[in-house]
Protein backbone atom coordinates (compact mmCIF):
# COMPACT_ATOMS: atom_id res chain seq x y z
CA UNK A 1 0.00 0.00 0.00
CA UNK A 2 1.25 3.30 -1.36
CA UNK A 3 1.86 6.00 1.62
CA UNK A 4 -0.74 8.14 -0.15
CA UNK A 5 -3.17 5.56 0.44
CA UNK A 6 -2.61 5.00 4.01
CA UNK A 7 -2.82 8.91 4.67
CA UNK A 8 -6.01 8.88 3.14
CA UNK A 9 -7.42 5.87 5.04
CA UNK A 10 -5.78 7.41 8.49
CA UNK A 11 -7.79 10.84 7.68
CA UNK A 12 -10.90 9.00 7.30
CA UNK A 13 -10.47 7.16 10.35
CA UNK A 14 -9.56 10.70 12.11
CA UNK A 15 -12.73 12.13 10.72
CA UNK A 16 -15.32 9.03 10.92
CA UNK A 17 -13.77 6.34 12.75
CA UNK A 18 -14.34 5.30 16.09
CA UNK A 19 -11.48 2.75 18.01
CA UNK A 20 -13.76 0.62 20.48
CA UNK A 21 -13.46 -1.84 23.24
CA UNK A 22 -16.34 -3.61 24.91
CA UNK A 23 -17.97 -6.48 26.45
CA UNK A 24 -20.40 -8.81 24.04
CA UNK A 25 -22.68 -10.90 26.24
CA UNK A 26 -25.42 -14.19 24.92
CA UNK A 27 -27.66 -15.68 27.07
CA UNK A 28 -27.22 -19.53 27.36
CA UNK A 29 -29.42 -22.14 29.72
CA UNK A 30 -30.36 -19.58 31.85
CA UNK A 31 -27.06 -17.83 32.24
CA UNK A 32 -25.10 -14.80 30.98
CA UNK A 33 -21.82 -15.00 29.38
CA UNK A 34 -19.53 -12.22 28.44
CA UNK A 35 -16.35 -11.84 26.51
CA UNK A 36 -13.91 -9.24 25.40
CA UNK A 37 -14.33 -7.54 22.26
CA UNK A 38 -12.70 -4.62 19.79
CA UNK A 39 -13.98 -2.51 17.01
CA UNK A 40 -12.07 -0.64 14.54
CA UNK A 41 -14.99 1.19 12.58
CA UNK A 42 -15.30 3.95 10.11
CA UNK A 43 -18.56 5.42 8.66
CA UNK A 44 -19.47 6.51 5.31
CA UNK A 45 -21.60 5.65 2.21
CA UNK A 46 -22.21 1.90 0.84
CA UNK A 47 -19.34 2.12 -1.75
CA UNK A 48 -16.88 4.03 -0.48
CA UNK A 49 -16.95 1.66 3.17
CA UNK A 50 -16.52 -1.74 0.40
CA UNK A 51 -13.46 0.81 -1.30
CA UNK A 52 -11.88 1.29 2.19
CA UNK A 53 -12.13 -2.44 2.81
CA UNK A 54 -10.55 -3.80 -0.13
CA UNK A 55 -7.88 -0.81 0.21
CA UNK A 56 -7.24 -2.27 3.75
CA UNK A 57 -7.55 -5.93 2.63
CA UNK A 58 -9.27 -6.78 5.73
CA UNK A 59 -12.58 -6.80 7.59
CA UNK A 60 -15.70 -8.32 8.18
CA UNK A 61 -18.31 -6.77 6.20
CA UNK A 62 -19.45 -3.33 5.25
CA UNK A 63 -22.82 -2.84 8.17
CA UNK A 64 -25.74 -1.05 7.49
CA UNK A 65 -26.96 1.55 10.08
CA UNK A 66 -30.15 1.60 11.34
CA UNK A 67 -30.49 4.81 9.88
CA UNK A 68 -30.22 3.44 6.72
CA UNK A 69 -27.83 6.75 5.37
CA UNK A 70 -24.50 5.69 6.75
CA UNK A 71 -22.48 2.21 6.46
CA UNK A 72 -19.91 1.32 8.78
CA UNK A 73 -16.79 -0.86 7.64
CA UNK A 74 -15.95 -2.55 10.74
CA UNK A 75 -13.09 -5.33 11.48
CA UNK A 76 -13.37 -6.98 15.02
CA UNK A 77 -11.24 -9.59 14.71
CA UNK A 78 -8.02 -8.61 17.06
CA UNK A 79 -5.43 -10.13 14.16
CA UNK A 80 -7.24 -7.76 11.40
CA UNK A 81 -7.66 -4.74 14.12
CA UNK A 82 -3.50 -5.41 14.84
CA UNK A 83 -3.00 -4.93 11.20
CA UNK A 84 -4.88 -1.73 10.25
CA UNK A 85 -3.37 0.26 13.03
CA UNK A 86 -0.01 -0.64 12.09
CA UNK A 87 -1.05 0.66 8.67
CA UNK A 88 -2.38 4.33 9.71
CA UNK A 89 -0.92 4.55 13.02
CA UNK A 90 1.96 6.72 11.52
CA UNK A 91 -0.37 9.17 9.87
CA UNK A 92 -3.23 9.70 12.38
CA UNK A 93 -3.31 13.08 13.72
CA UNK A 94 -6.52 13.15 16.55
CA UNK A 95 -7.25 9.56 17.05
CA UNK A 96 -3.46 8.41 17.94
CA UNK A 97 -3.53 7.90 21.79
CA UNK A 98 -7.18 6.21 21.39
CA UNK A 99 -5.70 3.35 18.31
CA UNK A 100 -2.60 3.23 20.98
CA UNK A 101 -5.08 1.82 23.72
CA UNK A 102 -6.70 -0.03 20.82
CA UNK A 103 -3.54 -1.48 19.82
CA UNK A 104 -2.77 -2.81 23.42
CA UNK A 105 -6.35 -3.91 23.61
CA UNK A 106 -6.08 -6.34 20.31
CA UNK A 107 -2.64 -7.53 22.03
CA UNK A 108 -4.06 -8.25 25.22
CA UNK A 109 -6.84 -10.32 24.00
CA UNK A 110 -4.37 -12.20 21.06
CA UNK A 111 -2.48 -13.11 24.58
CA UNK A 112 -5.41 -14.10 26.40
CA UNK A 113 -6.93 -16.27 23.17
CA UNK A 114 -9.54 -18.42 24.83
CA UNK A 115 -11.79 -16.05 26.31
CA UNK A 116 -14.25 -18.62 27.44
CA UNK A 117 -11.33 -18.82 30.13
CA UNK A 118 -10.48 -15.58 30.99
CA UNK A 119 -10.58 -15.22 34.79
CA UNK A 120 -12.88 -12.58 36.68
CA UNK A 121 -9.36 -10.75 37.11
CA UNK A 122 -8.54 -10.53 33.69
CA UNK A 123 -12.26 -8.99 32.26
CA UNK A 124 -11.62 -6.41 35.57
CA UNK A 125 -8.06 -5.68 33.81
CA UNK A 126 -9.72 -5.47 30.20
CA UNK A 127 -12.90 -3.53 31.39
CA UNK A 128 -10.61 -0.68 33.39
CA UNK A 129 -7.10 -0.98 31.17
CA UNK A 130 -9.29 -0.29 27.62
CA UNK A 131 -13.08 -0.29 27.57
CA UNK A 132 -13.83 2.26 30.23
CA UNK A 133 -10.90 4.94 28.73
CA UNK A 134 -11.70 4.08 25.53
CA UNK A 135 -15.35 4.73 26.31
CA UNK A 136 -14.12 8.26 28.27
CA UNK A 137 -12.24 8.91 24.96
CA UNK A 138 -15.21 9.87 22.92
CA UNK A 139 -17.35 13.34 23.49
CA UNK A 140 -20.40 10.84 24.32
CA UNK A 141 -18.41 9.29 26.88
CA UNK A 142 -16.83 12.87 28.11
CA UNK A 143 -20.18 15.02 28.28
CA UNK A 144 -22.38 11.81 29.41
CA UNK A 145 -19.32 10.26 31.53
CA UNK A 146 -20.78 6.86 30.47
CA UNK A 147 -20.69 4.00 32.51
CA UNK A 148 -21.39 0.43 31.46
CA UNK A 149 -21.39 -1.63 34.27
CA UNK A 150 -21.54 -5.57 33.69
CA UNK A 151 -23.01 -7.95 35.79
CA UNK A 152 -19.58 -9.77 36.20
CA UNK A 153 -18.29 -6.64 37.77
Amino acid sequence: MKDVERAYLAGLFDGEGCPNATFNSKAYKGKRYYWPSVQFVITGQYQHMHQVMEMFGVGDKVYEQQSKRAWDFRATRPEHVLRLIDIILPYVKLKNKQLQLLRSAAGFMMEHRSHSKWSQKDKEFFNKSFVQPLQKSTSTGEKKGRKRVHSFL
